[in-house]
């Protein structure tokens, strides 16, 4: 009994350890496991997909019937054609299995920019360029580089399998370096002519979206506005700045009398081209009480369809009405009656939501406002000139749509943005430098004898069966990473937040930034060179390395060495993450079990299959970090490459799908990620070949190192030159704004959709109806449809007695008795004024009554 321990344990150390070349051949095995195992997987994604998307069209296909949606794809199965006059016609034919794969690449680039918006296309093209290029050092990789380093022949280790593919087999010094440096190099300068021919059609397509009549092309957000009294004409040099008179705050409000100057000051500027000005009012405590408001009514409205089904179901049902606890958050307190209750407190919210309607349009607005001109010509120039001499005032560009404004930080005023942007900045190197330990310690164990040199007390887990410990080292290293990247997105999105962006597209946009430099460094550099650096530091025959040589000669095989983790990475994205994607299992059951057992209105039923819109800035730069391990590995490990072409074939067709089927975006910004994509596409180039150049310098490639170095500095100088193209493409040339045919804006397009909700209790007996913006005055809608009628002697033939009246409140009429869900088959719900029901990401006014 006392040796038992000793033997297990000298049964671990006897072991031999992975990291060496003479486990190539169990490697190899477990490579080929990992592999089938993802095949099976992706497999059976792509056929449970054919089946169920045809089942639950409002899973697969919500944009064929999305409300938002204006220009609907062709339906699987139809011919895509050109659109003509906004439409997007297809011929009809049979919609089979596997037509939505054809569909999806047959549509075209122009189908795509009209239905999806020029993000989408731009995406599409990313994704187009990655695969072409990849290919290419796929067959380079497999032409040149593979042969080379298979038949080099390095003494002392028997190097087969994947192994022998690598550039670790190769001798230092050896001659056969050259065809490395050389074929990167050719790959090098194929990737940047790629990459320069999608940058000259980006700039017709963008100019192709500014053409677009959309009302905000003529407005400009300004930001940095003084406001003090009398200081904003001032600051303008204006020749008669607005003073308000003692007795204009009894009659205008402040926000009022400010936008009014504001609009003076520009007209001043821009003759009588513009139409209307206003400023950005503190509306804090306004929002949180229009919230609650919405809230409510969304429970009265699901109270009066639940009266209305047990009143259709008859008997002791009818008499049966909904109970809510008055106490914290409806869990404590007096039960009353669900209905009565919330219709009071909807009365008492009302007269809460007029008095802070007033008292924010009467409080100090913040220092951004909105301009709009009748002339998209004066709007453009208006964004692309100087307006103030000193740097945070006055600063005038194009505004954004107004779904993508995030209304809650305008409250930062534009002088803080600079010390903002310095903490954050701070805060982000700490977090990187923080999440260094543990994905150092995940790329440390990406064999299991690793890991048991790690944790002792698992030692038994090498004695398990060969395909249970391949499966485990071929996937758990590489789904280990994947997950523990998850949680970043969001820790990131709150420190983009917290600088002051102004619209969602530039938060995204900070993520993307972010998240794209945490990839580069925990993901790219520790991974790469971090396990080499440990093996440096605590060597595994507890000699330590006393020269540079021997430090050196480590790096330069273990190195390589790691192409086998980050081609198990790509490997694993590659097959499970698109498959699992395109399944949308967590949509699928959530929306059906909602639909099935919680909806009970026609908005919970919108709500519940809502399918959210792909946020580009989490999801790019894990698509860069592909493209930069292929670039890198194409001559170290070119079997890398083959996994990375799939990656973005695969993903190129499920987000083709997806762009045109699934996602609703909840904003367009005209295609202004992909100078964001481009950047780092182009930075992809100069990380790969400083870590191309320090392998071949490992190597005693002193030469060739240095020629990939001087090539750095070439491509240096051709993101110089293509600087200039992002700022061209940025603005409408004022030539082709002139051609533009007239539109008349809307001077209320920016107002704060807080301030344009209406009473919902004091409706003067017009049925409560939502609104996406303030009607017209006077303007009656037509009153909701009547409940259907049952044929005589049916089940349904006696009418549900109505649900007593409510005092000092004309509410909605009852809806209709609840019909089974068609989600395939009926179209989605529209509002009574023909305007559709505002998603969860939509940027939308609560619901409102005309007065």
């Amino acid at each position: 009994s006392e040796l038992a321990p000793d033997q297990s344990a000298m049964t671990c150390h006897d072991r031999p350890k992975a990291a060496g070349p003479e486990e190539t051949p169990d490697s190899t095995s477990k490579f080929y496991m990992t592999l089938a195992i993802n095949v099976i997987i992706v497999l059976v994604c792509l056929l449970l997909f054919s089946v169920l998307r045809r089942k639950f069209p409002h899973v697969y296909a919500p944009r064929l019937r999305h409300p938002r949606v204006k220009n609907k794809p062709p339906a699987p199965g139809q011919v895509p054609q050109q659109p003509e006059l906004g439409k997007i016609a297809g011929s009809s034919s049979a919609d089979g299995l596997f037509t939505w794969i054809s569909t999806s690449i047959n549509t075209t680039e122009q189908v795509l920019f009209h239905t999806a918006g020029l993000d989408a296309v731009m995406m599409m093209r990313f994704f187009k360029f990655a695969m072409q290029f990849c290919a290419i050092l796929t067959i380079l990789g497999g032409a040149i580089i593979a042969p080379i380093n298979f038949t080099a022949e390095l003494s002392g280790d028997p190097w087969e399998g994947f192994d022998g593919l690598s550039l670790g087999k190769v001798a230092k010094n050896s001659d056969r370096l050259w065809a490395h440096c050389i074929v990167f190099l050719v790959a090098n300068v194929i990737g940047l002519v790629l990459l320069y021919n999608i940058y000259k059609d980006y700039g017709e397509l963008r100019l192709q979206h500014l053409k677009l009549q959309e009302a905000n092309r003529f407005s400009v957000m300004v930001r940095g506005v003084p406001l003090e009294q009398g200081m904003m004409g001032a600051s303008l040099g204006s020749a008669s700045p607005r003073r308000m008179e003692a007795g204009s705050q009894r009659s205008d409000s402040l926000i009022l009398t400010q936008g009014r100057e504001l609009q003076d000051l520009f007209t001043e500027l821009y003759g009588d081209t513009v139409i209307g000005a206003h400023m950005v009012p503190n509306t804090e405590d306004l929002d949180i009480a229009v919230e609650e408001r919405e809230l409510n009514f969304r429970n009265l409205e699901h109270t009066r369809a639940v009266l209305a089904e047990n009143a259709q179901a008859g008997g002791a049902k009818a008499n049966q009405r909904p109970m809510v606890k008055t106490g914290f958050l409806g869990l404590c307190g007096t039960k009353v009656d669900a209905e009565g209750h919330q219709s009071k407190l909807l009365i008492s919210q009302d007269e809460a939501v007029r008095g802070l309607q007033k008292d924010a349009q009467n409080l100090q607005p913040y220092d951004s406002g909105f301009v709009t001109f009748k002339s998209i010509v004066v709007a453009t120039m208006a964004a692309q000139m100087l307006h103030h001499h000193e740097l945070n005032q006055w600063e005038v560009s194009e505004a954004p749509q107004p779904e993508d404004l995030f209304w809650p930080n305008f409250k930062v005023p534009l002088k803080q943005r600079l010390i903002r942007d310095v903490i954050i900045a701070i805060a982000t190197a700490l977090l990187v430098v923080f999440w260094t330990v543990p994905v150092l310690f995940v790329a440390s164990i990406s064999t299991l004898s690793n890991l048991v040199g790690i944790l002792p007390f698992i030692c038994p887990v090498l004695d398990l069966n060969e395909a249970v410990t391949g499966i485990i080292e071929g996937l758990l290293p590489a789904l280990a990473m994947i997950i523990f990247f998850i949680v970043l997105p969001i820790i990131l999105g709150l420190f983009s937040q917290l600088q002051g962006f102004v619209t969602k597209s530039k938060i995204n946009m900070g993520v993307l930034k972010k998240l794209w430099w945490f990839y580069v460094v925990n993901l790219y550099l520790v991974s790469l060179i971090g396990p080499a650096l440990l093996q440096t530091l605590i060597p595994e025959d507890g000699q330590p390395r006393k020269s540079a040589e021997d430090v050196a000669n480590l790096l330069g095989e273990k190195i390589p060495a790691q192409g086998n983790f980050f081609t198990n990475l790509i490997m694993t994205k590659a097959f499970m993450v698109f498959s699992i994607d395109l399944l949308r299992i967590g949509p699928l059951i959530v929306s059906n079990l909602k639909l099935k057992f919680l909806c009970k209105t026609e908005h919970e039923r919108q709500m519940a299959i809502e399918p959210g819109f792909l946020n580009y800035g989490v999801t790019v730069p894990a698509h860069l970090l592909i493209l930069l391990l292929g670039l890198t590995y194409c001559v170290v490990q070119p079997i890398a490459t083959v996994f990375s072409t799939v990656y973005f074939a695969l993903g190129y067709l499920v987000l083709r799908y997806q762009l045109l089927y699934v996602y609703v975006p909840e904003f367009e910004t005209g295609g202004l990620y992909w100078p964001l994509i481009y950047r780092r596409a182009l930075s992809c180039f100069f990380i790969a070949q400083v870590g191309v150049a320090l392998c071949l310098f490992l190597k005693g490639g002193v030469a060739q190192g240095v020629i990939i170095l001087v090539v750095t500095a070439i491509s240096g100088l051709f993101a110089a030159y293509m600087s200039p193209f992002a700022d061209k493409a940025r603005h409408l040339p004022l030539k082709c704004a002139s051609g533009i045919a007239p539109f008349t804006p809307d001077a209320d397009g920016f107002v704060h959709p807080s301030l344009k909700v209406k009473d919902l209790s004091s409706s003067g007996g017009v049925p409560m109806q939502p609104m996406m913006s303030s009607p017209n005055p006077g303007q009656h809608q037509p009153p909701p449809p009547p409940p259907p009628q049952h044929a005589a002697g049916g089940p349904s033939s006696r009418q549900p007695p109505p649900p007593p009246p409510l005092q000092n409140m004309s509410m909605q009429p009852l809806p209709p008795p609840p019909q089974p869900l068609q989600a395939h088959h009926s179209p989605p719900p529209h509002h009574q004024g023909g305007q559709p029901m505002p998603g969860p990401n939509h940027s939308r006014a609560p619901y409102e009554v005309q007065m």
